[in-house]
């Protein structure tokens, strides 16, 4: 049997069997709402021809074009669009579904992707990022970590996380300021509020004082670390000058320095108790 170009439409009752067709089957191109490909009892869902200068024909339901096939000339060119009227599916009724429709891909607004499980929302993907949609949910972002830029970070909070300090080394990051370095070495580094708690003295006298400006009130267990400028003749205290209260520092937990027990040059390491600063560093004396 020889295919003829012409217009109108073929019955059903045409018999094709025994025969065979050579040359082509000629279809008008059709439009999204009138498809030339389609079938008698819905004649607005098939198969048309969508745009002769990009070559794409396009699969319509029920008058709306659902799958666009592409090639506009090379391999790098050729697509498949799901949805090209943007119609973007929904969380319940995912565009590209699986099993029994709720579970699958959409697009949730223009160059969002979403991950819906059983009509349920789940993780997005953002230009820049993916994550879990809520506020407060994980986002892992598409940079490059550093000490103060966290990749494993929170929706709505993206300068806090999990950031990278060098090879080797994890940051833990609160609103861009590293607080914690773990090191390969299972050392731990510390700091306040970005500020490692290390300052140089410059008294002249027994009241030591350090500037640490990230300090800014003193709390049990605070930890600080400082270099004398002078040796102590008796009891001494240390002041931050951030905080602005003078506190005294005791050995043993609760014994007035002795002349000497700190000296000057020495490192110096105290904790807050809450009232007092006691030295846990060697004595001097």
């Amino acid at each position: 049997m020889t295919s003829h170009a012409q217009s109108g439409s073929w019955g059903r009752g045409m018999a094709t069997s025994g025969g065979t067709f050579t040359g082509s089957i000629l279809f008008a191109d059709g439009t999204v709402a009138a498809p030339s490909l389609t079938f008698s009892s819905e004649q607005n869902s098939g198969l048309f021809w969508t745009n002769s200068t990009v070559d794409y024909w396009s699969a319509t339901v029920a008058g709306s074009e659902i799958a666009r096939f592409r090639n506009a000339g090379t391999a790098a060119t050729t697509q498949f669009i799901i949805s090209p009227e943007a119609t973007l599916g929904a969380q319940a009724t995912p565009s590209l579904a699986f099993g029994d429709g709720n579970t699958g891909f959409y697009e949730q607004s223009d160059n969002q992707l979403r991950l819906t499980l059983g009509g349920t929302p789940t993780i997005r993907f953002l230009s820049n990022q993916f994550d879990a949609g809520a506020g407060g949910a994980f986002t892992i972002t598409f940079a490059e970590a550093s000490a103060t830029v966290p990749v494993f970070t929170f929706n709505g909070d993206t300068d806090t996380g999990v950031g990278r300090a060098t090879t080797d080394a994890v940051s833990v990051v609160a609103g861009g300021v590293e607080g914690i370095r773990i090191t390969e070495a299972t050392r731990i580094d510390v700091a306040v509020n970005g500020a490692v708690n290390y300052a140089a003295d410059g008294q002249a006298n027994d009241d030591y004082e350090v500037a640490i400006p990230a300090i800014t009130a003193l709390v049990a267990g605070l930890t600080v670390t400082f270099l004398a400028n002078t040796a102590n003749t008796g009891g001494a205290t240390l002041e931050i000058t951030s905080v602005g209260d003078l506190d005294a520092i005791l050995k043993q937990h609760d014994v007035v320095l002795a002349d000497n027990d700190i000296e000057a040059g020495q490192i110096v390491v105290v904790v807050f108790d809450g009232t007092n600063w006691q030295m846990v560093s060697q004595i001097a004396n």
